[in-house]
């Protein structure tokens, strides 16, 4: 008994230095000392051009006196839907965890955040399949100091690196609900996982960790538990239905729908990059990547096609599956099932990252997953765990165990120095302090009144995004408006913008869409310069006002392709004529008759919030009530307190129709498809709870 309590309290011992060490190694390579002090903060570049603006907008509406968040985000393009962009605003718990702390210190904290988890469900399924702690700890610290993680880091795609402890914790509690016969405790726990992970910001790996778990089930289990667990998994992601359900219908209205051209990031895997899984700087690096001397990434069509190929595991990996293929084919045993499977898998994801299965994906109308590069997500996985199994069954041979952990801790020091010698160009700090520019704050603070403005969004200005933009840097926009800016812009109708830089739009396409001014590095000679203290600010002459009043007899009836076809026109300017669709003809009196001329009005428009709009006209007659803002099913109007139809004008803009007098008129935005979302999220929770009511006695204590 004495004997069982030391042993026992031996392995617990080595598992806590294992998982500290492992932990530990991840810190060493993705928490700076200076991140750690506060003196600097991780730099990742779409983190501060986009994500960062947004988590600083859900921060300042929680905080503030509303206590709620959003529906709409009025700070790009013409306005976008906000929490129903689960890009925009994840509703994963760690990106929750990030609302408590300052924006400036959210990256860093997220990064880590994502990596230890990562390393430690790793660590978790490894010593569910029986490993010891030491290969377990190994496999965990791979696989989040791999070169899919590290790179990405200062690319700043957070949302995606918070989906990437997705696969481990996925097949840990796959094998805990396998261990407990898939009893209501390991599917309850199996079904939560999926929730919060179906929940991220990034759908392309949850996807792929939630095929691939589904697949490890039909592998390694049979009958009733791979029934009941697969359903444990459709109804954890059944209870997201209340955030996913708004995030389909916006896909629908999106430019996910279009037919657009393959936009610069869909990348898949390039047959000339394959050399690169071994010698990662073979091709060289873009110039955000800090190594001497410097090699120009010039072979591949773009900086993208460098982010979404780094998979670099190391070199003692790949020898290690290596070795453990070659001592099962010398011992002519077979390999263990869980083997055969991550082999498969891995393979598998590496061929079908291949450019093969990007012109496969063409053949399906629309955008759903973009890069297929990306499947080396389960190829890394997969090459992690090799490692992780090669050392384990190393260490288990019993002849002569001191030279062999003598051996194996040289292996493991050279592997643990080649990986993070490969991640540390890609971790780079900045200053915490964003740039100022006061006297163009104070400039277009004092005289922006309703208008956009227009500022490089690369620009680390503390008031970048705290004005309406016209610029944007999302994958999913709403189709109309951004139809309607690449018309405006005399843009290919088939460009597939993920960034604009509203800075660089052309003057008609600025002052069409209500644009007042610029802050940009260029300089343009196109617009008059207001000043020049470091960037320039220029002045937008003649731009549309954000509300406009029409009278009826400057009103055109047209269709849609027609309505598009004349924002491309020369002689045309949003400020002088309104487009309406022709079915919209019968909400407006034929009885006005052209007049005297009359000019638009000054109304007055307020905004007390980003999901309300106030007006406030005495019009002289009836006539259309335009607001430069994106029309969305969600949008509901009402004039002096009567519910009122909201139109579509101009094929993407706000309108609404007053009679002649004074009115009050007030537009409203909810996400449309939320109550929906909600009713289907509860029925997945009842069906989920029955499940595990019916299990109970499955289960084993």
């Amino acid at each position: 008994m004495v004997v069982d309590e030391i042993s026992e309290h031996s392995i617990r011992t080595r598992s806590l230095v294992a998982v500290a060490l492992m932990l530990g190694g991840v810190l060493a390579v993705y928490c700076p000392p200076s991140v750690l002090l506060g003196d600097t903060a991780l730099y990742g570049m779409d983190f501060w051009a986009h994500h960062f603006r947004r988590l600083s907008f859900a921060h300042e509406h929680l905080s503030g006196h509303s206590w709620s968040l959003p529906a709409w985000y009025p700070r790009e393009l013409l306005g976008t839907p906000f929490w129903s962009n689960l890009q925009s605003f994840p509703w994963i718990p760690t990106r929750l965890v990030l609302l408590l702390v300052d924006p400036i210190a959210a990256f860093a904290l997220g990064v880590n955040l994502a990596a230890g988890l990562a390393a430690l469900f790793t660590y978790l399924y490894a010593r569910s399949i029986g490993w010891r702690p030491v290969g377990a700890a190994l496999a965990g610290w791979t696989f989040a100091c791999s070169g899919f993680f590290a790179a990405r880091v200062m690319v700043g795609h957070l949302p995606l690196l918070e989906a990437y402890p997705a696969l481990p914790l996925l097949l840990w509690l796959v094998e805990r609900a396998r261990r407990d016969r898939a009893g209501p405790s390991g599917l309850a726990a199996l079904a939560l996982a999926t929730a919060c992970i179906v929940a991220a910001g990034h759908p392309q790996l949850p996807a792929y960790a939630i095929a691939s778990a589904l697949l490890y089930l039909l592998w390694t289990t049979r009958g009733q538990i791979l029934l009941r667990s697969a359903l444990a998994i459709g109804l954890g992601a059944g209870v997201t239905l209340a955030v996913w359900w708004p995030m389909l219908e916006l896909l629908q209205r999106s430019t996910r729908v279009l037919a657009l051209a393959n936009p610069d990031n869909d990348v898949a895997f390039p047959y000339s990059r394959l050399g690169a899984l071994l010698l990662p700087w073979r091709d060289g690096w873009p110039a955000a990547v800090v190594r001497s001397p410097s090699v120009p990434f010039d072979d591949f069509p773009g900086s993208a096609y460098f982010w979404d190929t780094v998979v670099y595991v190391g070199i003692t990996p790949w020898l290690a599956a290596l070795g453990l293929g070659l001592a099962f084919l010398r011992q002519r045993q077979r390999p263990g099932s869980r083997g055969v499977f991550f082999a498969l898998l891995g393979t598998g994801a590496l061929a079908l990252s291949l450019p093969f299965a990007q012109w496969l994906d063409s053949l399906v109308p629309g955008t759903i997953l973009r890069s297929p590069a990306r499947l080396l997500y389960l190829t890394t996985f997969s090459l992690a765990l090799g490692m992780g199994a090669a050392l384990d069954a190393y260490l288990r041979r019993s002849s002569n165990p001191g030279r062999r952990l003598w051996f194996a801790g040289v292996i493991v020091a050279l592997h643990v120095v080649d990986l993070s010698a490969h991640a540390r160009p890609f971790i780079r700090t900045r200053s915490p302090a964003l740039s100022v520019m006061p006297s163009a704050e104070s400039l277009i603070s004092e005289r922006l009144g309703e208008a956009r403005v227009a500022i490089d969004y690369n620009l680390a200005l503390d008031f970048n995004r705290r004005f309406d933009d016209i610029g944007f840097m999302d994958s999913i926009m709403l189709a109309r408006p951004y139809r309607a800016l690449l018309r405006l812009s005399g843009a290919p109708e088939d460009a597939n913008l993920q960034a604009l830089q509203g800075s660089a739009l052309p003057a008609r396409a600025l002052s069409n869409l209500g644009v007042q001014y610029v802050v940009t590095r260029r300089a343009r000679r196109d617009l008059p310069l207001a000043l020049s203290d470091p960037y320039h600010v220029y002045l937008v002459p003649f731009s549309t006002r954000r509300a406009s009043f029409f009278p009826q007899h400057r009103i055109q009836f047209l269709d849609e392709v027609d309505m598009i076809e004349r924002l491309g026109a020369d002689d045309f300017h949003l400020a002088k004529e309104l487009m309406l669709p022709v079915e919209a003809r019968t909400e407006i009196d034929a009885s006005d008759k052209p007049m005297e001329p009359a000019g638009d009005l000054e109304l007055e428009y307020a905004r007390p919030g980003p999901d309300r709009i106030e007006l406030r006209v005495d019009a002289p007659r009836p006539g259309i009530i335009r607001v430069l803002e994106s029309w969305d099913p969600g949008w509901s109007a009402s004039v002096d307190g009567v519910r009122s139809p909201v139109l579509r004008a101009d094929s993407f803009a706000l309108a609404v129709a007053v009679d002649a007098g004074e009115h009050r008129v007030v537009l409203d935005f909810e996400t449309p498809g939320a109550q929906t979302g909600v009713i289907l999220s509860l029925s997945s929770l009842s069906l989920l709870l029955g499940l595990l009511w019916s299990s109970r006695r499955h289960g084993r204590p």
